[in-house]
């Protein structure tokens, strides 16, 4: 079974629908530089579901990403690699303040 990372991720409001998907789409490049992650995924809202006026901001995309197990994932993570990652989406990419992420099990339930 793999090891399953997944977030909700915010970019910056002062890029448009197309930038945003353009500029996360480069991103991958930094991720492709670690052998580690098996896999990673980018789902992108094309369109918000309807929600209460009083509903927080809808998130921009998910990412998610697989590893072998869990050392492999702390390993990645602590590595300069990783931080290469991070530094790419701290320059004018992702809202920190809005991100929330996990540990996921996926079931497939139907």
């Amino acid at each position: 079974m793999s090891y399953k990372l997944s977030f909700t991720l915010y970019f910056q409001d002062s890029m448009n629908v197309e930038e945003k998907k353009a500029r996360w789409t480069k991103h991958v490049d930094k991720v492709k530089d670690i052998p580690e992650v098996k896999e990673y995924l980018q789902d992108y809202v094309i369109e918000p579901l309807p929600a209460e006026p009083t509903a927080p901001k809808q998130w921009d995309a998910i990412g998610h990403l697989l590893f072998e197990d869990k050392a492999t994932a702390d390993s990645v993570l602590a590595s300069p690699k990783w931080q290469a990652v991070v530094d790419d989406a701290n320059d004018g990419l992702v809202d920190w303040t809005l991100v929330l992420g996990g540990v996921m099990e996926s079931k497939k339930a139907i």
